[in-house]
C-alpha cells in the first residue's frame, strides 16, 4: 500500500508528521509531495520539516497510490491553485481511492471539485467555503463519506488514530 502527503509552505507541521508516522506504523509506504522535490518545506510554526518532499506535484500519478493525505495549515490555499494537485486529487477520488483531508485541507478538495453532496468536516474557518461548494458540513472530529475521510483539526487526532485501522481495512488495493 502506498500513500502521498501533499504539503507546501506554511503547512501545519503536526498534520504532516502525525499522518506520516501513523501510516508508516501500519506498513504503508509514504511519499511527501510538494511544488519541488528535494526542497525542504517550512511549516506555519516556523519549523523546517525534516520530511523533505521526494516527489513534485507535476510527477504525481494516481495509479501509483492508494491514499492521498491533504495536510492543513495555510498551505492548502497555495497548493489548491496547482493544476497537477487538482487533477491528482480528483483522479484519486474518482478511482475510489482514499482521500484524507485535515483541517484546511478541504480547500484542496473544493478546488478539485469533489465535495458537492459530501459530508465533510474541517476547520471552522473553511466551513462557509465548504458549504458554498455544496458540501454538507458536519461538526464532528472525523467524518467518513465514501472514500473521503475528513478530520476537523490536529486536535482531533486521538479520534483519527483510534479509527485509522478500520479505515485502512477498506483501502482499495491494486
Amino acid at each position: 500500500m502506498k500513500a502521498v502527503i501533499l504539503v507546501g509552505p506554511l503547512v501545519d507541521e503536526y498534520e504532516v508528521i502525525v499522518p506520516w508516522t501513523l501510516l508508516k506504523a501500519y506498513g504503508v509506504d509514504v511519499d511527501i509531495a510538494s511544488f519541488e522535490a528535494g526542497k525542504p518545506v517550512r511549516g506555519k510554526r516556523g519549523i523546517e520539516l525534516e520530511l523533505v518532499p521526494n516527489i513534485s506535484f507535476k510527477d504525481l500519478n494516481s495509479d501509483e497510490y492508494n491514499i492521498v493525505v491533504v495536510s492543513g495549515g495555510y498551505a492548502p490555499d497555495k497548493i489548491r491553485r496547482d493544476e497537477n494537485v487538482k487533477r491528482f486529487v480528483k483522479e484519486m477520488y474518482e478511482k475510489g481511492k482514499l482521500v484524507i483531508s485535515i483541517c484546511h485541507g478541504g480547500w484542496v478538495l473544493i478546488s478539485a471539485g469533489i465535495v458537492k453532496g459530501k459530508k465533510i468536516t474541517g476547520s471552522r474557518g473553511i466551513w462557509d467555503d465548504l458549504r458554498n461548494a455544496g458540501a454538507l458540513v458536519v461538526d464532528e472530529d472525523v467524518v467518513i463519506d465514501g472514500n473521503i475521510v475528513s478530520v476537523k483539526t490536529w486536535r482531533e487526532f486521538p479520534t483519527f488514530i483510534e479509527i485509522l485501522p478500520k479505515i485502512l481495512e477498506g483501502v482499495k488495493k491494486e
